[in-house]
């Protein structure tokens, strides 16, 4: 218990219930409820390892007066005097928080109904929050014309194949989801079932410079779709993931996801570092107590995927300029965005780091000692020709494995051709310096330069070499009759 938070930790869970700052608020609030604090942080310990029931996850708004909102969600509850919002608090273990003031209070959060004769946890959070509102807003509210939305949060769950589709087609799906989003938003409201199906099927813009292009004279019609669609902020942000915005097959998501569970993850914090709209996300069995955050820099492809996964956390920014501390995340999944370029971020200007290396290394640091990151990047991050990115990684993470991807992989999703790894990771007790082969790399026969990891295990690779004409002295990797199940029996190797 502190001055910002009182944290509740069992053997397997932690609930934390906070208001940032204002510890005498939540004290008010607690003790609204005929409940002695005192004894409400004793006897809640009891109730954080105990499973309890789930409930459908229902947003509820109370509109109190003009000027006065209470808005409860289970495992939240947020107040609003006039433009201020006050976070009464927030518990990260969904449902703990409302069986133990049940419990308490004698009343089934989840059984019984407003306003019945018995109570109902509803109530209780009104009343509550009326006497919070009075100690903020210094005023008195004579009479109650309180108006109640519901609200069932569903999160978008994949189900079907992957279709090829070209350029034109993609193009036209992004619009349709992205005119559907700003509908959505007029109306200030949350995508339906149907109408998730439609959102889902945004590709991004990885691919279709030619839409961008002013100068492109076969691109003209698509530029002008886009400069009505979009905003000017929304427009550049979208122009400048034509070169790193490929989202990643269903299929090949899925088994990485297998993978991440067949290490042991069943429980804790998620990181996906570059999340586009969610594809991880969408083949995820993710039951209550696995806790999802996505980052994603895109405001468009950010505000999709909070349509998708209304339950998950979802931040819309890069990555370098989010929250979260070191060593907050259990695991890390996604697909790194690749690039010639550097991240401004303080902690790390000085090793010089790509993009890519970026991604890799901060999700590495946000997870906890032994967390497993599964993540796909360019396959230059391994068979580079400078080696202190590789030797910096291996400090802080083991190679646990490595699988190699052919161009076919993402052909279908993003309609880009392009080798890449998925890389397994489990982040070491303590940075150390000891030897990595992994970070060497050895020339090929035909002369192509190769990371040591392949050659030792060239299994993992998914198909034959072959000059990359597009760049001298390069390689890639081709397998013409490439499935995802391939991939699925490549990570099974892995242990």
């Amino acid at each position: 218990f502190s001055q910002a938070f009182v944290s509740i930790c069992g053997r397997h869970r932690q609930a934390v219930l906070f208001i940032y700052n204002d510890v005498a608020l939540f004290v008010t609030f607690v003790e609204s409820l005929g409940i002695d604090f005192t004894q409400f942080v004793t006897r809640a310990c009891t109730y954080v390892d105990r499973e309890v029931r789930v409930a459908i996850e229902v947003d509820v708004v109370y509109t109190v007066s003009q000027f006065f909102y209470v808005r409860y969600i289970l495992g939240q509850i947020d107040i609003q005097i006039e433009r201020e919002v006050f976070q009464l608090y927030r518990c990260r273990v969904d449902h703990h928080f409302e069986t133990f003031v049940g419990d308490q209070t004698g009343i089934d959060p989840f059984t019984s109904t407003p306003g019945s004769s018995g109570g109902h946890f509803h109530d209780l959070v009104l009343r509550a929050a009326i006497i919070i509102g009075k100690v903020k807003s210094q005023t008195v509210v004579e009479e109650l014309h309180i108006q109640t939305c519901f609200v069932r949060r569903r999160d978008f769950r994949f189900h079907g194949d992957v279709m090829h589709l070209g350029a034109k087609a993609r193009f036209k799906r992004n619009v349709e989801a992205v005119r559907l989003l700003k509908h959505l938003e007029r109306e200030n409201r949350l995508a339906t079932e149907t109408e998730q199906e439609v959102l889902a099927k945004y590709v991004g813009w990885g691919g279709l410079s030619q839409a961008f292009s002013e100068d492109d004279a076969a691109g003209a019609s698509e530029h002008k779709v886009l400069q009505e669609l979009f905003t000017k902020e929304e427009y550049l942000a979208a122009r400048a993931t034509v070169t790193d915005a490929f989202y990643t097959d269903q299929g090949i998501a899925k088994s990485m996801w297998e993978t991440l569970k067949r290490f042991g993850f069943f429980q804790g914090n998620l990181l996906e570092p570059s999340l586009g709209i969610g594809n991880f996300f969408s083949i995820m069995d993710a039951g209550p107590m696995i806790h999802r955050y996505g980052v994603e820099i895109d405001p468009v492809s950010a505000r999709i995927a909070k349509q998708l996964y209304q339950k998950a956390e979802i931040t819309q920014a890069g990555l370098e300029n989010t929250g979260y501390e070191n060593n907050f995340f259990d695991c890390a999944i996604g697909n790194v965005p690749f690039g010639d370029y550097q991240v401004a971020d303080a902690r790390y200007d000085h090793f010089h780091l790509k993009i890519h290396e970026y991604f890799l290394i901060r999700s590495v640091d946000l997870m906890r000692a032994g967390g497993i990151a599964i993540l796909i990047t360019a396959k230059g991050t391994l068979d580079g020709a400078n080696a202190s990115f590789r030797k910096l990684l291996a400090k802080k993470a083991v190679l646990i494995g490595a699988v190699r991807l052919p161009i076919e992989a993402f052909q279908g999703m993003a309609g880009t051709k392009v080798t890449s790894d998925i890389l397994v990771l489990q982040k070491k007790e303590h940075a150390l310096s000891d030897t990595a082969t992994w970070a060497d790399t050895v020339q090929t026969p035909d002369g192509f330069r190769v990371n040591s990891y392949f050659v030792e295990h060239p299994e993992q690779v998914l198909g034959d070499l072959q000059a990359d004409t597009r760049f001298p002295h390069a390689f890639c990797v081709t397998k013409p009759d490439f499935r995802a199940d391939d991939v699925k029996e490549a990570l099974d190797r892995i242990k």
